[in-house]
């Protein structure tokens, strides 16, 4: 349906780009690894539930 919509006003469909989504990746585990990425309540759309924020220096050499 985006594909149509986006062909009706003139504009190509999306493509997937590896640099984004690599730079995404990087930029996300780097949230985790300074403990900016959490959730403040459970909520249907968090899966893991609340992330645990990694605290000693060896558990962040795993990410």
């Amino acid at each position: 349906m985006l594909t149509k919509a986006r062909a009706a006003v003139g504009v190509g469909p999306l493509t997937w780009d590896l640099k984004v989504a690599l730079y995404a990746s990087t930029h996300t585990n780097w949230l985790i690894l300074v403990c900016a990425f959490k959730y403040l309540e459970m909520r249907a759309d968090n899966f893991y539930g609340i992330y645990q924020c990694m605290k000693d220096e060896e558990e962040m050499m795993k990410v």
